[in-house]
């Protein structure tokens, strides 16, 4: 199990792995409190292929607006054999970062753990 902890009153970079999969995630906050995330981007590299394989997430801060783009070998991928598992993946990230939203808002810090391929976030120290 891996799982890293982090300050959220600041932009950071997080990183998370299990056997093949590697997820890096920035976070960009725009307020002067730092306690909003204006925008947040995730990369999927999948271990099994040499070439890096990038699924990015684009979350608004209202939640109203996600865009997905998924390339493969540094190209958007249309017709991919891989596809449906990296469709799969996406998802799977979109979730994670819906979930980072809510603790946000709650926490100070997030802890990323990691067992058996699946990730999941909890949060301590409650903000004031």
């Amino acid at each position: 199990m891996n799982f890293l902890a982090l300050d959220t009153n600041s932009s950071k970079i997080l990183y998370s792995s299990s056997k093949n999969l590697s997820i890096f995630a920035y976070f960009l906050i725009d307020d002067v409190g730092g306690r909003t995330i204006d925008s947040l981007f995730l990369w999927l590299h999948d271990n099994n292929y040499e070439s890096a394989v990038l699924n990015y997430s684009y979350i608004k801060k209202n939640g109203s607006k996600i865009s997905i783009s998924c390339f493969y070998d540094g190209y958007e991928r249309e017709d991919h054999p891989e596809r449906d598992k990296f469709e799969i993946e996406t998802l799977e990230l979109i979730k994670i970062a819906i979930q980072w939203q809510e603790l946000y808002t709650k926490y100070r810090y997030i802890k990323i753990t990691e067992e058996d391929g699946q990730i999941s976030l909890s949060g301590s120290e409650e903000r004031n």
